[in-house]
């Protein structure tokens, strides 16, 4: 029952947020033309960079951006966001939550949490990579380092601490060779270990309450 109520109120703020952005960056940015139909641009000043998931799906990027990067870095930029909405990450980002908020407090684990988040950008990251090559797409990751983002929204634009991890994260020479699927099956069966555990927990503590 907390796992349907959870996925339930995750999902309907989620979509909310979303579905609100969308209709300010349609008022505010200009839209691109063709295969950048689903772009806007914002006029402002400060780098940053994010989709909007969903059937309207949205890359936004800032002027700012657009006068930051050179053409290869936002090459690297527009491949990682659109690997997010292809792959649909904001799904797998989204099932974890909900698992995380239907947790009693003392049994989640915002590490966790964290955790299946960077994963997600690394895999997109990955995508940038094949697209733009590692120097860039690590030149853009520092320049999107502390940009803004909405929440639902998934975005080059992060952290300085997860920006720097993900930097670490582009050497692959510990998975070269690998096929991003099999890297993506790793990741995510990782991610689902670290939630799994305290889901289990809270398991065997129902278990030995009904027993009492």
């Amino acid at each position: 029952v907390r796992l349907l109520l959870s996925g339930d109120r995750v999902g309907r703020n989620l979509r909310a947020a979303r579905r609100r952005h969308r209709v300010l960056v349609d008022l505010l940015g200009t839209p691109g033309e063709g295969a950048d139909r689903h772009m806007r641009v914002l006029e402002h000043t400060t780098p940053t960079a994010y989709c909007v998931p969903g059937v309207r799906r949205r890359v936004v990027l800032t002027q700012g951006t657009l006068d930051r990067l050179g053409p290869d870095e936002l090459t690297a930029v527009l491949a990682h966001e659109r690997a997010h909405l292809a792959a649909r990450h904001d799904l797998v980002m989204e099932f974890f939550t909900v698992v995380h908020e239907a947790m009693p407090p003392w049994l989640r684990s915002e590490a966790a949490l964290r955790e299946v988040h960077l994963l997600i950008e690394v895999l997109a990251d990955r995508a940038a990579v094949r697209r733009a090559g590692a120097v860039n797409t690590g030149r853009a990751i520092v320049a999107m380092a502390g940009g803004p983002k909405p929440v639902g929204a998934m975005a080059m634009a992060d952290s300085t601490r997860v920006a720097s991890a993900r930097i670490q994260l582009l050497d692959a020479t510990r998975i070269a060779g690998l096929p991003v699927g099999v890297v993506a099956a790793t990741m995510y069966a990782a991610s689902a270990l670290l939630v799994a555990v305290p889901l289990a927990l809270y398991g065997v503590a129902i278990a030995e309450l009904s027993l009492v």
